[in-house]
């Protein structure tokens, strides 16, 4: 077998768990098989596979167990305090936008949208600064960086609220599973 081989395989799990979470597949079930699924990826060592399937994985238990800031993936699955910046040094767009999806479906379904109107103005402010200092391309870079990740999660938050009546409907068909 291929190194390729592996990652397609890893990718394949992962597509699968996810399916599986958005689906609505009962919480306690889709739990048992994600702590499987994560020991399989980590054997499978596909760095992208594993880190999306955990930011999914600490979704599913943030609906189980929300605690005091169920918007915050912290927890046994993935920790965003640890991986964030890792994801953010390497410009890993692919992880940072299902890292902000899980966010915001989180802050949308626990009714916890504080903070968003300041993110969008940030994200505002930031790219007219870049402009104003586009004689300054180092400058205007960061700038333009600084504001497009406001952006990010804000546009995020925009297509989220399109999608409230999908988890009303989910949650009054019981959907997350027993006890949500």
């Amino acid at each position: 077998l291929g190194k390729g081989d592996f990652e397609y395989a890893s990718y394949a799990l992962n597509n699968l768990m996810q399916a599986y979470f958005h689906a609505g597949r009962e919480l306690p079930t889709l739990l048992d098989e994600m702590v499987e699924a994560h020991n399989d990826l980590e054997r499978l060592k596909v760095g992208s596979s594993l880190f999306w399937h955990d930011i999914w994985w600490q979704t599913a238990l943030n609906f189980t167990t929300p605690g005091d800031s169920p918007h915050l993936l912290i927890g046994r699955g993935y920790d965003e305090s640890e991986s964030m910046p890792q994801h953010l040094k390497e410009n890993d767009a692919s992880t940072l936008f299902l890292l902000y999806c899980a966010k915001l479906i989180l802050s949308v379904f626990f009714n916890n949208m504080d903070g968003l109107e300041d993110v969008c103005k940030e994200g505002r402010d930031l790219f007219i600064q870049a402009i104003q200092n586009i004689s300054d391309a180092k400058q205007s870079s960061q700038l333009a960086d600084d504001s497009l990740q406001k952006a990010i999660v804000f546009s995020e938050d925009l297509a989220i609220r399109q999608s409230e009546s999908l988890f009303k409907s989910r949650v009054s068909s019981h959907g997350f599973g027993r006890g949500c």
